[in-house]
């Protein structure tokens, strides 16, 4: 290009800038290129205001040419001269030609001085565009200033409504290598009061070796002294070790910061138990005030930390320590601790625990400790706890046994071991008793029949409790049962009580009624020199008052020992108001109908009992319209026992013709040893003799000599001779008719 062209450039660049932009319209036209970057050059030479004034003109003739100026301007200008003109291009409109145009050069060369045009676009109000250029140089940001700016250019991106590329940028400075590192940016933007990389920070430091922390602690301490606290809260995390936490706290001291020291102590004690059990044993040597701070705070938690952390204390050997809380503990009024004894088992021995919190402990509290003791296999201890409660608090002893079965009875977990089943405390409690002291097993034996005790909700509770008592004495050794029942001989103190509520004959009863080894128990009753002069009195006491299952199951013994037809021990059974059933238990047991006869004939009272539910169905019936059909049925079809009773309840009822019609009606039943010898026990019994000679007459008259014969021999084998004599005589006497003599 000539020199009268490159004057003429120079001269078109020195026009007005609507000519200048009109000739460069004309060049572009022709297709003169090279030209136009000649006037190009002109225009940047006159300065950035020329190259604005023209480009904004060009921007009227269209697009194409105001991009090519700009990006002329900028290609030559380079970048540590384009903030003045990328300045001045966005004072006259011509912003986001510059902006783009700026991306393209950076994304090709990102270069650091690019950040000085950043800068100069912020300082004069452009924020968007600048932020957009940080965040394509991050690099360059990171080495231009201190961390500490660059945190407060991301706080004012935030405020500005540009927070998600301010996050960005963060996330991009993060991933630069160089001297900061992701602690230095998190203490940084902590100045800014912005904690968006503390999760960075955290992450780090939480899973670095203590070494490497110790080692960014000591980099941190010459930079930004200050943060060396965050940065421990940072690097201690959730799984970091207590050794850890203390070298961090270590290094804290010697960095001259004792109180963050002791600050960081106390929030990794605050924490978890195990830790602050672990600090307080390895701080008590060098550190003894540090160890003191954390015991006294240590007493100010709850009751259920203190006790954790006694234990925890005593794991890690620190016994002095779990000592003073202990005592502090049990300081506390009684009331603090009750709902948490299951707890506290571990840590105070039985006494101890029993002497602080008898005063107020009732059953409610009581249960869940013995459970505790059972559940972590510490009989002995809950052996001594029902021996407490048995010496000094009686009653407190039966509120807990009762409390023990209304557990089971509601199916409720027990307070403190969700994990048990409901069945568990019961066996445990079972188990127990034959390990028990005499005097406890005396009293627990006692309270079964304990009358008058508010809180027993009444027969439930106790007939649960006798029935876990009574299984419980099936596995107490014999001789040890013998001696019970010689303890249980001896006066109790008190008014006298009914032989029903008599415990020496409810354990004679229930140890007779439920033990395999049952018949040796009574042998060693009539043989032993303590027994001998008693037992007779006292399984006779038991016959008149026991219950009528259990009196069953000891005529079975007393059968299986030859002694049961002793009129001794049987006697008692006639002052029973429920006789007659009992008798035909008795039957079934083995009782002859002769000593049945015999028993209940020697009662006081005969009129005095029930004749059954079927009898008093048939009198209720008979009352009405068909009065002899319901007694024709209920002769042939009642039980012979209750046949016998219908009987004596129509002759005390004085309705002899009623009791006529029946015996007319029975004797029609065959065969007559399938009913006959039961009626005659009965009445005989009742001392109805003369309505069994009248039975024994019509039966005879309708009968077969031989069958009569057979009946009698029948009767003295049950013991019943009486009855079998007054059958013959009338087999002999008494007949109407020659043709039934064969």
């Amino acid at each position: 290009m000539g020199r009268e062209t490159t004057v003429a450039c120079h001269a078109v660049a020195g026009r007005l800038a609507q000519e200048a932009a009109a000739c460069l319209h004309v060049l572009d036209q022709l297709g003169a290129a090279q030209v136009i970057d000649t006037v190009f050059g002109a225009l940047l030479h006159r300065g950035p205001a020329t190259v604005a004034q023209v480009a904004g003109k060009l921007r009227e003739q269209g697009p194409w040419m105001t991009q090519r100026l700009v990006r002329v301007a900028l290609l030559e200008s380079g970048p540590e001269r384009s903030a003045d003109l990328v300045t001045t291009l966005y004072r006259h409109g011509l912003g986001d030609e510059a902006l783009t145009i700026l991306r393209e050069l950076i994304s090709l060369r990102p270069l650091s001085m690019y950040v000085g045009v950043a800068d100069a676009l912020l300082a004069d109000g452009a924020d968007h565009a600048a932020y957009e250029l940080y965040a394509a140089l991050p690099g360059a940001l990171a080495a231009s200033r201190p961390a500490e700016e660059t945190a407060w250019l991301l706080r004012s991106m935030a405020e500005s409504g540009a927070r998600k590329p301010a996050m960005a940028l963060l996330g991009a400075l993060l991933g630069v290598s160089g001297e900061e590192g992701p602690v230095d940016w998190a203490l940084a933007l902590r100045i800014a009061s912005l904690d968006w990389a503390d999760e960075s920070a955290r992450d780090l430091l939480g899973t670095a070796s203590a070494d490497d922390v110790l080692r960014i602690m000591e980099k941190i301490r010459r930079t930004r002294p200050a943060g060396l606290l965050m940065v421990v809260r940072w690097a201690i995390g959730d799984g970091r070790s207590a050794a850890d936490i203390l070298a961090f706290s270590t290094a804290l001291r010697r960095y001259g910061l004792p109180l963050d020291a002791l600050r960081v102590l106390t929030e990794a004690a605050d924490a978890d138990l195990e830790n602050a059990a672990f600090l307080i044993h390895a701080l008590h040597l060098g550190r003894g005030d540090e160890a003191s701070r954390l015991v006294e705070r240590a007493l100010e938690r709850s009751v259920v930390d203190r006790i954790a952390l006694v234990a925890a204390l005593r794991r890690h050997g620190a016994r002095g320590e779990a000592a003073r809380i202990l005592d502090d503990l049990l300081s506390n009024p009684a009331e603090d601790l009750l709902a948490q004894l299951p707890l506290i088992t571990g840590e105070v021995d039985v006494d101890t625990l029993y002497a602080h919190i008898a005063s107020s402990a009732r059953a409610e509290h009581l249960v869940p400790l013995l459970v505790e003791y059972w559940g972590s296999g510490r009989q002995a201890d809950a052996e001594r706890l029902l021996g407490l409660l048995a010496g000094h608090e009686p009653s407190r002893l039966e509120e807990t046994l009762l409390e023990l079965m209304d557990v089971r009875l509601r199916r409720r977990p027990l307070a403190g071991r969700p994990e048990h089943s409901v069945t568990e405390p019961r066996s445990w409690f079972i188990a127990t008793i034959p390990r028990l002291d005499l005097p406890v097993l005396v009293r627990v034996t006692t309270c079964v029949l304990q009358p008058d005790l508010p809180v027993f909700r009444a027969d439930v509770l106790r007939s649960h409790l006798a029935g876990a008592v009574a299984e419980g004495l099936v596995l107490v050794s014999v001789s040890a049962l013998l001696v019970l029942i010689v303890a249980l001989r001896d006066p109790r103190p008190g008014p006298p009580r009914p032989k029903e509520q008599d415990p020496l004959l409810w354990v004679l009863g229930t140890a007779l009624a439920k033990r395999e080894d049952a018949a040796q128990l009574l042998s060693r009753l009539f043989e032993d020199a303590r027994h001998a002069p008693h037992i007779t009195d006292e399984l006779c006491a038991l016959m008149r008052s026991g219950d009528s299952s259990r009196i069953v199951e000891v005529h079975r013994v007393l059968v299986r020992s030859g002694r049961s037809a002793d009129p001794s021990v049987l006697s008692g059974l006639r002052h029973r108001p429920d006789l007659p059933a009992v008798l035909e238990a008795l039957r079934a047991s083995g009782l002859s109908r002769g000593d049945a006869m015999r028993i209940r004939r020697a009662a006081a009272e005969p009129d005095a009992w029930s004749g059954g539910v079927a009898v008093d169905g048939v009198l209720k019936q008979a009352a009405g319209l068909f009065r002899a059909s319901v007694l024709t049925d209920a002769a042939r079809t009642l039980e012979p026992h209750e046949l016998g009773e219908l009987l004596i309840a129509l002759v005390a009822r004085q309705r002899d013709y009623d009791a006529e019609w029946v015996v007319s009606a029975a004797v029609r039943r065959r065969p007559l040893n399938g009913w006959l010898p039961d009626v005659l026990a009965v009445l005989c019994g009742a001392r109805m003799d003369d309505m069994a000679a009248r039975v024994v007459q019509k039966v005879v008259r309708r009968s077969h000599v031989s069958d009569v014969a057979a009946l009698a021999d029948v009767l003295r084998k049950e013991g019943m001779p009486d009855q079998a004599l007054l059958l013959e005589e009338a087999n002999s006497r008494n007949r109407n008719t020659r043709w039934l003599h064969r």
